[in-house]
């Protein structure tokens, strides 16, 4: 008899100019974002105290250049009329508790092993939600790996959403890039994961 079949996140592929990417990493882009959304998630100024993204607070001498790819489907979410939490993992994380406090509100007030940060496993990279319905998303690279610990941990998530009491993941059938449809019973329900393909 063979095992079961462990599920796993939907893998989409979702493109983004080449040029972006550029701008990013010499601290433009960036700017340019945290302009044009401010006030709305993840573009608040408490961001800008993490030291691994590229702006002014960035380590002296760093070529560390990270987030892009949770900063760039942010902007996609949020263009498409959703909010967009990250950094939302614990109340400290950031140094703002804002946005744990929405997840909070989005998990029935009770987070507890379903966000979880550090040794035991992390989340997915973003909470995407419009009211009270929600899906969590991961963002890749196009070749990046798993950790080990993000597949088992995103089994148990999904686990306990799949109790009844969250009702649906969010979904937009008109938008099938940002939500794919999440039915295959070796997939995840309530968390799939965007691969960012640059585009030449």
């Amino acid at each position: 008899m063979s095992p079961a079949v462990e599920p796993k996140p939907m893998e989409v592929s979702f493109e983004f100019p080449s040029r972006v990417w550029d701008l990013y990493h010499n601290s433009l882009e960036l700017d340019h974002w945290f302009v044009r959304y401010f006030g709305k998630w993840p573009f608040y100024a408490s961001i800008l105290k993490n030291k691994q993204i590229p702006h002014s607070l960035r380590p002296q001498g760093s070529n560390l250049c990270r987030g892009f790819n949770e900063f760039y489907m942010a902007t996609q979410y949020i263009e498409a009329g959703y909010e967009v939490l990250l950094y939302y993992r614990s109340r400290k994380e950031n140094g703002d508790h804002r946005s744990y406090d929405i997840a909070k509100r989005l998990l029935k007030g009770h987070p507890e092993g379903i966000i979880l940060i550090g040794r035991r496993g992390e989340s997915p990279d973003l909470l995407v939600f419009k009211g009270d319905q929600f899906r969590f998303v991961e963002c890749k690279a196009k070749d990046e790996d798993y950790t080990s610990t993000q597949l088992p941990n995103f089994r148990q998530i999904d686990q306990i959403l799949n109790s009844g009491a969250y009702g649906e993941p969010l979904s937009d059938p008109s938008r099938t890039d940002l939500f794919p449809e999440l039915t295959k019973p070796d997939h995840l329900r309530w968390i799939h994961t965007v691969r960012l393909v640059e585009k030449h």
